[in-house]
């Protein structure tokens, strides 16, 4: 039997389990802002960072290790905003995913310049700026509703 180093879907079994974690910070002026990721190509698209859970691992570990990887930002988890389950084929592999991503608010601690070479930069953006632009150009993940929810929390719990 072989042991699952993490849970990616494969042509012969289509589940996966992400994790994803929304950085945000409050400017000077009181308003939240929060890393997003663009990739250039073919069209510029935003999206927020996320990757594939290890099996030995939290979702919280595997949101802020992406989160890392993926940003260069690292942040403390201050909540949970859900997950979002989508099922698609798989532009580049052509593998059927059927992807449960988890979501953590993650309030900003540092950053660096250092993000792999999946997305072109990363950007700050004003949340409601953030949510038109996942909203804009991938409707079709949903991430804008995340940016919903992390408003949501940030004023109900006042963080």
């Amino acid at each position: 039997m072989n042991i699952i180093q993490e849970y990616r879907a494969t042509t012969d079994w289509p589940y996966q389990i992400a994790a994803s974690g929304v950085v945000f910070r409050e400017r000077e002026d009181g308003k939240i802002e929060v890393a997003v990721l663009v990739r250039n190509q073919p069209n510029k698209n935003y999206n927020l960072p996320k990757g594939t859970l290890y099996h030995d691992e939290t979702l919280e570990n595997c949101a802020q290790r992406e989160v890392l990887e993926e940003s260069g930002k690292t942040g403390e988890i201050v909540g949970y905003l859900g997950a979002l389950q989508d099922n698609f084929l798989h532009p580049k592999v052509k593998i059927q995913l059927d992807r449960t991503v988890h979501y953590f608010a993650m309030k900003f601690v540092s950053e660096n310049d250092k993000h792999d070479s999946e997305h072109d930069s990363v950007e700050w953006c004003e949340l409601d700026k953030a949510r038109q632009l996942l909203f804009k150009t991938m409707a079709v993940k949903r991430e804008f509703i995340i940016l919903d929810r992390l408003k949501e929390f940030l004023e109900k719990f006042d963080i």
